[in-house]
């Protein structure tokens, strides 16, 4: 990765790397950014080191970023007000916390806990470059887990196309990660909005020419309800990538035919596991085709996704067990030949009575009736059979009907569909469906 931006330093000076807050940055001073930081960490001996960098994510952290990992340190970016915060820095078991404001500049704090995971330790004696991710899991408890760096890059050795790309997902995302880093070794350019929004995304496709958009199913939705392109020119648009949550045929079907000229293109990937290459046979169907590129590869088991990868994580820490040489996703699937299709992770299938009900299923049923903009499906406790479908849902504005009207006329639509068990038994109406920071939707009520 150093000899890449050495590269497009010298290549391709003048050609923007970074729009950030509506300023542009070339690849030269991208260069000399990092240049100067590798300095300030070596006058603080901060090299090799576990490092906390903690801020707004633009220019200025990825160049520290870039200047940590070219120190051969193991880097860990942590949003400001993220949640978990204190939590996270006692898992890394950090030595140092890097924070930067406009106001002012990069602060450092040597912090003083002892390293004692094992992981850490024997990642350490290698002198090699690494970072950490978090993810929630089954358990809702944020679990660190350590990647090498060497290993991560090794997708991006063949120069991909270059594109102009909106950022949707920061360095504590992997999509983040995949996304700055594939656009970076090839010389693209890289927009960071001011908000995650609709509007803010429209507002910066036009005005960017951005040709590339990676982002989640429930944000483009959301562009289409509130009909961005009659707000922005979205021309540009070439290709729209999105993953991170599950998806549903009929959505899918809404993008084609709102988007009928850009290429959609699904992905799918963990942050154990990296983004693994796929191709969907028929845009407007839920079907992937896991590529066996650079090493990874899947198989099937008890109806449950496993994947390996050369960029498989090294293992999560704080705990004595290892990664396999395959990795169980928790993902339930459905095969037919070389594709498959997600039908959601273990923890979201609903129990009614033994039968099991995939939301997306429901929420592809929902999604394909004219009067509802969002949906989405989620399992409700219940003694008598264990677990019930519910729904939470917005209907569009220029319908109007009682909110009882509503829950029977979406019942009976649905029992056309649908076997009974699998109905919605408890329908929210909302005016709209939470979205969390990362683009998905969120349940408003349990």
């Amino acid at each position: 990765m150093q000899t890449r931006l050495y590269f497009s330093a010298a290549h391709l000076p003048q050609d923007i790397a970074f729009i950030d807050k509506s300023k542009s940055y070339s690849y030269t001073f991208l260069f000399e950014k990092v240049k100067e930081l590798r300095q300030e960490l070596s006058e603080n001996r901060i090299s090799e080191k576990i490092v906390i960098i903690q801020g707004t994510f633009g220019i200025e952290v990825f160049a520290m970023f870039l200047a940590v990992l070219l120190e051969k340190g193991i880097v860990v970016f942590l949003p400001k007000r993220e949640p978990n915060s204190q939590l996270k820095m006692e898992l890394t078991q950090a030595e140092y916390l890097i924070s930067f404001s406009q106001k002012q500049g990069w602060q450092y704090q040597k912090l003083h806990a002892p390293i004692t995971d094992t992981l850490l330790l024997d990642f350490r004696k290698r002198q090699k470059a690494g970072f950490v991710l978090f993810t929630s899991g089954s358990s809702g408890k944020p679990k660190a887990v350590l990647h090498s760096f060497e290993k991560f890059i090794t997708s991006f050795k063949k120069l991909s196309k270059r594109h102009t790309v909106l950022l949707l997902f920061s360095f504590d995302h992997i999509g983040g990660m995949n996304t700055v880093f594939r656009v970076y070794s090839s010389g693209g350019t890289v927009v960071i909005p001011e908000k995650p929004t609709p509007k803010e995304v429209g507002a910066c496709v036009e005005r960017y020419q951005v040709d590339l958009l990676p982002t989640t199913p429930t944000l483009l939705n959301a562009m289409m309800i509130q009909d961005i392109g009659s707000f922005y020119s979205l021309n540009s648009l070439k290709i729209i990538t999105f993953g991170a949550e599950r998806t549903s045929a009929a959505l899918l079907l809404r993008l084609r035919n709102y988007f009928p000229k850009v290429q959609l293109k699904q992905t799918f990937g963990l942050t154990e596991t990296g983004i693994i290459p796929s191709k969907s046979p028929v845009e407007n169907y839920p079907w992937l085709e896991l590529k066996g590129l650079e090493g990874k590869d899947w198989k099937i088991e008890n109806d449950t996704l496993y994947l390996k990868s050369k960029g498989m994580m090294l293992g999560y820490l704080h705990t004595e067990s290892r990664p396999d040489e395959w990795f169980c996703t928790e993902d339930k699937v459905k095969r037919e030949g070389d594709y498959l299709q997600i039908l959601g992770r273990q923890s979201e299938v609903i129990n009614v009575g033994g039968d099991k009900v995939y939301p997306a299923e429901i929420e592809s049923v929902l999604l394909s009736m004219d009067f509802i903009d969002e949906a989405i499906v989620f399992g409700l406790k219940n003694d008598l059979m264990g677990e019930v479908v519910a729904a939470e849902i917005v209907i569009k504005k220029e319908f109007e009907y009682t909110p009882q009207q509503w829950r029977s006329k979406i019942k009976r639509a649905c029992l056309l569909e649908l076997a009974r068990y699998k109905v919605p038994v408890v329908i929210g109406l909302k005016k709209n469906i939470n979205i969390t920071t990362r683009g998905k939707k969120a349940i408003s009520t349990r």
